[in-house]
């Protein structure tokens, strides 16, 4: 069995391979095949696990044995919402000039 089927059932723990292939977004086959070792994940797999649980390709390949404390997942940015408000106000003076401006413009033809 090679290091990369026994870090991803390290990796997957108690979750059912069900639901830890679907948040992959493959099919449990397929990924029974990546645990098992008889079929090798191409490398945009191999990064979408590194990303969605926050491993480094390193370990999971084998090339590092210190998992250590995983990366920190990527964070959606937060939404300031005074500066919300402040485009959105900015945005609806400039729609009602747009459409004077296109009032006049008609007026023209």
């Amino acid at each position: 069995m090679s290091t990369l089927s026994e870090r991803l059932r390290e990796l997957r723990g108690t979750t059912p391979q069900s639901q830890f292939s679907a948040e992959l977004g493959m099919k449990q086959q397929q990924y029974a095949r990546y645990e098992k070792g008889t079929t090798v994940p191409g490398a945009d797999i191999l990064a979408n696990i590194c990303k969605i649980h926050a491993v480094s390709a390193d370990w999971l390949l084998g090339l590092n044995d210190n998992l250590g404390e995983r990366m920190s997942r990527p964070t959606t940015k937060s939404i300031n919402l005074d500066e919300l408000r402040a485009t959105a106000s900015q945005l609806a003076e400039e729609s009602t000039a747009l459409a004077g401006t296109i009032k006049k413009l008609k007026k023209m033809l």
